[in-house]
C-alpha cells in the first residue's frame, strides 16, 4: 500500500510514517521543508515538497497513492483565521485533490481531536449522540475539518479519529513537564481535578493503522483513548523524573493563569509570534473535562490500547529513533 502522509515531520506523523514503513508500507511524506525531513527519507519514507494551503502543491502529491493519512495541523495560532486556514481550507484542499487526481485511493484517513467534540459535561465520555460544542479556535476549526471530510465520503472511504492529548517521554509537551520537575516544580492550572483522556503515541499510530486496514462504514468518527480517565494533576506528576523526591507541585489559580495568557498573547502579537499559551487554555481548565472513550474503535476494528500512563518509565524504551525538531 502507498500511503500520503501529511504532518510526516510532526511528532505523531514521524511515528506513523516509521510504523508503516515497519508494516511494509510506502510512505509519501508531504512537507512544506525537504530539510526538515530528511531523517525520514533516511527511514525509506519518499519526500514529497508540498503544502496543503497550497491546492496546486497537492495534485502531483496525491498521484498513485492507495491512501491518504491527513495528520497535519496547527494546534497554536495568532488566530481564528489561522487556524482556518490551515485546519478546515487545508483538508478541503487535500480531499480536493483526492477527487480529481486521486484516481486509486480507497481509504482517506483525518486525524481530528477530541477538541472537536467539546467537553463532557458528566465527568464521564462524551455521548457521542450530543451535538459537537468546541469550546475555542482550535477545537472548531478542526471540526470545519471533520466537516470537509465527511462531505467527501459517498466518493471516498473516509475515517475520522478524534484522539485526546498524545504523549511519550520524547514529546515536547512531556519533556518541558519533565525538566520542570527537574528543577524542583510543576505547574498545575486550578487546583488539578480536571479529568482527562489521554493516549500513547504508540497506541495513537496503532488507531490509525486499524482505520487504514479495516472495514468500517464510511464517515464513522472514532473517539480513541487509553482506557482510563485521568485527573490533570495525576497525568502532570506522571512525569516528574525517578528518584526524583520533592517536587512542589505549583497550582496556578485560573484568574492568574488568565492574566498570564492574555500576557503571552499581546507580547506575541507584537512580535508577530504564536502565543504559547493563552486566554483560552487557561479558561479549559476550569469549564471542562475532556473525556472519550474508544469503545466504537474496538468494536468496529477489534483496537485495544496497550500502554497505560502507570507504564510511563517503560514508555521511555519506546523512543523516538527520528530526531526532528519540534
Amino acid at each position: 500500500m502507498k500511503i500520503l502522509l501529511t504532518g510526516a515531520t510532526g511528532f505523531v506523523g514521524r511515528h506513523l510514517a516509521l510504523f508503516l514503513r515497519e508494516k511494509g508500507c510506502e510512505v509519501r511524506a508531504l512537507a512544506r521543508d525537504p530539510k526538515k525531513a530528511e531523517p525520514l527519507k533516511s527511514a525509506g519514507c519518499e519526500i514529497h515538497t508540498g503544502d496543503i494551503r497550497k491546492p496546486e502543491t497537492l495534485i502531483d502529491a496525491v498521484k498513485g497513492v492507495d491512501a491518504i493519512c491527513h495528520l497535519a495541523a496547527l494546534i497554536r495560532a495568532r488566530s481564528y483565521r489561522e487556524f482556518m486556514e490551515t485546519n478546515s481550507i487545508g483538508a478541503k484542499n487535500l480531499v480536493d485533490a483526492a477527487l480529481s487526481h486521486g484516481t486509486h485511493i480507497r481509504r482517506f484517513i483525518y486525524v481530528s481531536s477530541i477538541s472537536a467534540q467539546g467537553a463532557s459535561p458528566s465527568g464521564a465520555p462524551r455521548d457521542e449522540k450530543l451535538p459537537p460544542a468546541p469550546l475555542y479556535d482550535y477545537g472548531k476549526s478542526k471540526l470545519a475539518g471533520e466537516k470537509w471530510i465527511i462531505d467527501a465520503k459517498e466518493k471516498l472511504h473516509v475515517g475520522i479519529l478524534r484522539p485526546p492529548i498524545i504523549y511519550s517521554p520524547e514529546s515536547a509537551e512531556v519533556r518541558k513537564i519533565a525538566k520542570m520537575a527537574s528543577l524542583g516544580f510543576i505547574p498545575i492550572l486550578g487546583d488539578g481535578k480536571t479529568r482527562i483522556s489521554i493516549i500513547h503515541v504508540h497506541d495513537c499510530v496503532r488507531a490509525i493503522y486499524c482505520l487504514l486496514e479495516k472495514d468500517y462504514p464510511s464517515g464513522t468518527i472514532f473517539p480513541v483513548d487509553d482506557g482510563s480517565v485521568h485527573t490533570l494533576d495525576e497525568f502532570m506528576s506522571a512525569f516528574v523524573p525517578p528518584g526524583k523526591k520533592r517536587v512542589l507541585k505549583l497550582r496556578i489559580p485560573i484568574p492568574i493563569a488568565w492574566l498570564l495568557g492574555l500576557v503571552a498573547e499581546v507580547i506575541a502579537r507584537l512580535s508577530n509570534q504564536t502565543p504559547q499559551f493563552t486566554r483560552s487554555r487557561a479558561l479549559l481548565a476550569r469549564k471542562a473535562n475532556f473525556i472519550c472513550g474508544h469503545a466504537k474503535l474496538t468494536e468496529l476494528t477489534g483496537f485495544k490500547p496497550e500502554i497505560k500512563l502507570r507504564d510511563r518509565y517503560l514508555n521511555r524504551l519506546n523512543t523516538d529513533p527520528v530526531n526532528l525538531s519540534q
